[in-house]
Formats: C-alpha cells, sequence, structure tokens
C-alpha cells in the first residue's frame, strides 16, 4: 500500500506571520503576512511583498519591500555601484502623490477661472 502523501497547507506557513502587541498593555495592535523574496541565484532573503496588514502598512501590500542590507545599487547617475543601506530611498506615499494632484487641479482651475474672465470681458 503507498502512504498517502501530507495534506497540503494552504495560505502563508505560521513562520510567516506575525501579530503585534502593545508593549505596555498587550493590546493587539495589528498583524501582517508576506511572502519572503529570495535571490535565485544563492538563495538570500533579499525582501518580502506584504500580502496583509493594518491599515497603517496597506499602501506597502503587494508591492517589493527590500531589506537594504541585503542589497546593492547600480546608480546611473555616477555609474557606481553601491550597498543600498547607504542610498536614501525617499518615501512617496500615495497621500503626497493626491495632494500634489489636488495642488495642481486647484492651480489649474485657478487659471482656467482667469482666462474664462479675460475671454468674458473680451467677448463683451
Amino acid at each position: 500500500m503507498v502512504p498517502a502523501s501530507p495534506p497540503r497547507q494552504r495560505g502563508p506557513l505560521p513562520e510567516e506571520c506575525a501579530v503585534f502587541h502593545c508593549g505596555g498593555c498587550w493590546t493587539v495592535l495589528g498583524d501582517s503576512t508576506y511572502y519572503l523574496l529570495f535571490c535565485r541565484s544563492c538563495g538570500l532573503a533579499v525582501g518580502f511583498i506584504l500580502y496583509s496588514s493594518g491599515s497603517d502598512l496597506a499602501h506597502l501590500r503587494d508591492l517589493f519591500c527590500f531589506f537594504k542590507d541585503r542589497i546593492m545599487c547600480y546608480l546611473l547617475k555616477n555609474q557606481i555601484i553601491i550597498e543600498a543601506s547607504k542610498v536614501n530611498f525617499p518615501a512617496v506615499t500615495l497621500k503626497e502623490s493626491v495632494d500634489k494632484v489636488k495642488k495642481m487641479l486647484v492651480d489649474f482651475s485657478a487659471r482656467l477661472e482667469l482666462v474664462t474672465e479675460q475671454l468674458n470681458k473680451i467677448t463683451q
């Protein structure tokens, strides 16, 4: 008789999950699951893709998040290779992008209003 294969586990493994608690009162603050990213050549874990998280990390879901101390960067402008941990990667949030677009729309609306007023004066 052929032994049955073990049941396949669905979803993330327990070692890939975390629950975050307050250090003072142990209130659950949030949890997350993620997939580790590995280098295909050597197998080094170089980052993760956040699968689920609390609302404070929602903007990182489904994005590649690299461990800066485990990757190198080739800077095109300087044509040099440098450790990623020595490079400043400014975080651009969706809120910052939306705020920038809002400002552009307000500026455009003001200019459009000015042009409309000038056209009305010319046609009167």
